[in-house]
């Protein structure tokens, strides 16, 4: 997969999209997407801060 533009941007929309799920998950009972997209989005986040530490937070 080629790397975003502004990575920087990419993980902040990951790290957003992940709280989103996480809350739709754990507190509403109400996923929006399933486990295995969950996992791409979240090995998404993981790659993309290796590829870039200092967006590690």
């Amino acid at each position: 997969m080629a790397l975003p533009a502004d990575p920087a941007a990419r993980a902040a929309e990951l790290r957003a999209l992940l709280r989103h799920h996480d809350h739709r998950y754990h507190v509403l009972d109400a996923p929006e997407v399933s486990d295995a997209r969950y996992d791409a989005l979240k090995r998404e986040l993981i790659d993309l801060e290796a590829a870039h530490p200092q967006l590690v937070t």
